[in-house]
């Protein structure tokens, strides 16, 4: 090996295992993922799974808004400060709540 270290017959059996090779010896496989439905074709494809999903339980709480560009650094750190301000993130003295 490149870093002077004589590499045994089992080290060079153990780097021929892949990820897929492993998975495949196991009758079934389960895991949790937030993005395992957009792989979902290669899972099927490569591993032969089927990704099921699981509806959270609780309703999700996430608010995607517009992307806002700024001129300078400085227009983006005082939209910042407003933001902050104005979800309550800083007490009356001036630090964080």
């Amino acid at each position: 090996a490149k870093e002077g270290i004589e590499v045994s017959e089992q080290s060079k059996v153990i780097a021929k295992v892949t990820y897929q090779s492993l998975f495949r010896q196991f009758t079934r496989l389960s895991g949790m993922s937030g993005t395992a439905m957009s792989d979902a074709a290669e899972l099927e494809f490569t591993y032969g799974l089927k990704v099921t999903p699981v509806p959270t339980a609780l309703p999700i709480a996430r608010r995607d808004y517009p992307d806002v560009a700024f001129k300078t650094r400085d227009a983006a750190n005082r939209a910042l400060v407003k933001e902050v301000v104005n979800v309550g993130g800083v007490s009356p003295n001036g630090g964080p709540r």
